[in-house]
């Protein structure tokens, strides 16, 4: 969560931003971070962690959550459960995507607002949440 931190000035839509070379790097950041915020959840609530290529999707790893707590997760983000889903599937694997930016020959696309608000939420639930015994 510290890429998390590191980004808070960078809340911008990437067009804005004052210098384009960080654009990249803070995609990387922030998916980054969503992806840890995920693991820890699902670390938390003692559920299985994906392993490889499959360990950087955004949607395997939100389909092991719990429901209560995805339920808590589309709450806090103000959204409801199938903007919830679509925005994952959009940002899924952004940063295995992202860090190879260069690898690709069409273009890649994110939605850095939502992986900000995704990131502040789980910080929140990982935080704030009693931890099962």
């Amino acid at each position: 969560m510290k890429a998390f931190e590191a980004l808070q000035g960078i809340d911008q839509p990437q067009h804005d931003l004052p210098r384009p070379e960080f654009v990249i790097p803070s995609i990387v950041c922030i998916a980054f971070a969503v992806e840890l915020g995920l693991k820890a959840l699902l670390y938390r609530e003692a559920r299985p962690i994906q392993k490889g290529k499959s360990g950087h999707s955004l949607v395997a790893l939100a389909s092991e959550i719990p429901n209560d707590v995805r339920v808590r997760l589309v709450a806090t983000l103000g959204i409801d459960d199938a903007r919830f889903s679509e925005a994952l599937a959009f940002d899924d694997r952004s940063f295995e995507k992202w860090r190879y930016a260069h690898e690709f020959d069409e273009g890649i696309s994110a939605d850095n607002e939502f992986l900000h608000r995704l990131a502040k939420a789980l910080i929140t639930e990982v935080v704030t949440s009693a931890v099962p015994e």
